[in-house]
């Protein structure tokens, strides 16, 4: 799908979806393969997607809940949030600037951890084993280790929590 100057919503796809829009939000719901979103000035609202999801968003907020694959966003000057993933532990990476990064990991996930922020701070409840850990950087694996998980923000704060 490819639009200009309007919303996207994608409800019920039975394989997988790339979507290519500006200037409106995108909504995808209960996709069974990939979700490929480019989007900017606009938010992107992710459910239930089947397999990995591939977000590049500009100008505002990324909400991925559910996903069965694994989790890429890019993002500039907008908010990262990430719940609902489903075990195994799949790799995870977040990328924004200006703005803050929220993800709740499934109990008996296995990561290794990489997060780092500036001008801001990295909060977790879930028990790291730290390699490296400051306000703004946190190195260390959650779990038994195994997936990729990378965190970065500039001017934002890194939540790392439990689902």
């Amino acid at each position: 799908i490819s639009a200009m100057n309007g919303n996207v919503a994608a409800v019920d796809a039975k394989s997988d979806v790339t979507i290519d829009n500006r200037f409106g939000s995108v909504r995808a719901e209960r996709v069974r393969g990939f979700a490929d979103i480019d989007n900017g000035n606009g938010s992107v609202t992710l459910t239930d997607i089947g397999g990995n999801v591939r977000v590049h968003n500009t100008f505002a907020s990324v909400f991925v809940k559910s996903a069965g694959g694994a989790v890429d966003v890019s993002n500039q000057n907008g908010a990262i949030s990430v719940t609902g993933l489903r075990l195994p532990c799949h790799p995870i990476t977040l990328n924004t600037s200006f703005s803050s990064i929220k993800l709740a990991l499934p109990a008996n996930a296995g990561y290794d951890v990489n997060a780092r922020t500036s001008f801001g701070h990295i909060t977790t409840d879930i028990p790291i084993t730290t390699t490296n850990a400051g306000e703004d950087i946190l190195n260390g694996r959650i779990g038994n280790g195994g997936c990729k998980l990378e965190l970065k923000t500039s001017n934002g704060g890194i939540t790392i929590g439990r689902q």
